[in-house]
């Protein structure tokens, strides 16, 4: 949850950006103020793939640990049954 937190604040950030350049009227005749502006769009569109890519990263990782420790509790409980067949 909190990473679509963020993910969502750094979308919203992103258009206000966009929104205050159309107000400021940015991107005119002057190359300065319009290169400056493009660098920040891109630092934020970075930012949201960066965010996005790691988020889904972080859920295959839970979902594979959990896997393995369900896949070692099986493991486990097989060998304990194993053992006591020998033991019998």
């Amino acid at each position: 949850m909190k990473n679509n937190n963020s993910i969502l604040i750094t979308i919203v950030l992103g258009i206000c950006i966009l929104i205050g350049a159309w107000y400021f009227q940015v991107f005119t005749d002057y190359e300065v103020p319009s290169r400056i502006l493009a660098a920040i769009l891109g630092v934020v569109i970075t930012a949201i793939i960066t965010q996005l890519l790691l988020s889904s990263q972080t859920n295959k990782e839970v979902t594979l640990c959990q896997e393995q420790q369900k896949w070692q509790a099986e493991q486990d409980k097989l060998k304990q049954d194993r053992q006591k067949k020998i033991a019998n």
